[in-house]
């Protein structure tokens, strides 16, 4: 199934997951929600870099192309930013001040917060990246020939 399509059906699955638990009255179309939302953000990270990917893009896929980028590089700071924001807080009630509220985390709630970081500057820094198209075929290489001494 093409990227285009996976996306338009996440698309519709979480346009459709309000309208349908309010005239139905069902809580379950919930779930549509919960699994349309992040299907569509990675579906729309896919289909950008896709068509960052193309050969010959036309001037209009590659202006839908770079256009697509833009939310993945919002999101990236985004989340570098709330990663950053989760260590300075933890480094501020360990170091300066321990506040009423909190509870020293973890050993993976220490690294929460690095590895949002590292993440988001990953997706801001491949968002307008033109990477060459993968293959999903195997390629066949050449059978080694026998070189006489």
């Amino acid at each position: 199934m093409r990227t285009g399509t996976k996306l338009g059906l996440s698309l519709t699955a979480l346009f459709l997951s309000l309208p349908l638990m309010i005239i139905t009255g069902n809580g379950y179309f919930i779930l549509l929600l919960l699994v349309g939302l992040p299907a569509a953000i990675l579906f729309w990270f896919d289909l950008g870099r896709e068509l960052r990917a193309l050969p010959a893009p036309s001037r209009a896929e590659r202006a839908l192309g770079l256009a697509m980028g833009v939310p993945q590089v919002l999101f990236g700071l985004s989340c570098a930013g709330i990663g950053l924001i989760l260590v300075i807080w933890i480094l501020y009630n360990l170091l300066i001040e321990s506040l009423p509220h909190f509870r020293v985390p973890s050993l993976p709630g220490f690294a929460v917060g690095p590895m949002m970081i590292v993440i988001g500057l990953g997706w801001a820094r491949t968002a307008f990246r033109r990477v060459a198209p993968q293959h999903d075929s195997v390629e066949q290489e050449a059978p080694d020939q026998d070189i006489p001494d």
